[in-house]
């Protein structure tokens, strides 16, 4: 893991308001940094796993996290949500859940041009 996302979940561990949490995703991705923002969700992902914290934070964080980048146009943002969707962090998944594909597939298609998500990987 590196520095920068080492630091921000300690930061998110030692935060007590998700709008600014939320607020930074989507500046995030607003500049581009869908694969900042992929490494993070996968961290906190792992963290969540690994760690005895409540999970509903952090899973409403990942949520937006996937949100944010489906919602916010361009490629990149595109991949990097479809990645994560597809990415099975928890250690008692072996497969993404089909309601967690059908969620990403629906927001892509409401946030993205359709340029955008003809080169996305199939499911």
């Amino acid at each position: 893991m590196s520095d920068e996302i080492g630091g921000l979940l300690a930061a998110f561990d030692a935060a007590t308001g998700m709008t600014d949490r939320m607020a930074a995703a989507e500046q995030a991705a607003a500049r581009g940094q869908g694969l900042m923002l992929y490494e993070l969700a996968s961290a906190l992902a792992r963290h969540i796993d690994d760690s005895a914290i409540p999970r509903h934070p952090y899973s409403g964080f990942l949520e937006h996290m996937s949100r944010v980048l489906a919602l916010t146009p361009g490629a990149a943002n595109a991949d990097w949500a479809a990645r994560l969707a597809l990415a099975t962090h928890h250690q008692s998944q072996s497969a993404p859940t089909p309601r967690r594909i059908r969620r990403a597939a629906g927001l892509l298609a409401a946030g993205q041009p359709a340029g955008c998500l003809t080169p996305l990987p199939d499911v």
